[in-house]
């Protein structure tokens, strides 16, 4: 069974107090949950980006 990647991070110290009020809102569980719903959005909104540019190339 694969083993999951460990990533070490340093934020701010306001992104740490924002990242706190989401997960004391409830809305998440952990720092992890937070983090890796994060980057999931991160890396789909920028494939939709790279995949509106190739069309827009290809296009041309």
């Amino acid at each position: 069974m694969p083993r999951d990647e460990l990533l070490h991070i340093r934020v701010g110290r306001q992104l740490k107090r924002e990242i706190d009020q989401l997960i004391d809102s409830g809305l998440f569980s952990s720092q992890t949950e937070l983090a890796r719903e994060a980057i999931r959005s991160l890396i789909l909104k920028y494939k939709e980006q790279i995949k509106i540019e190739q069309k827009q190339v290809e296009e041309k």
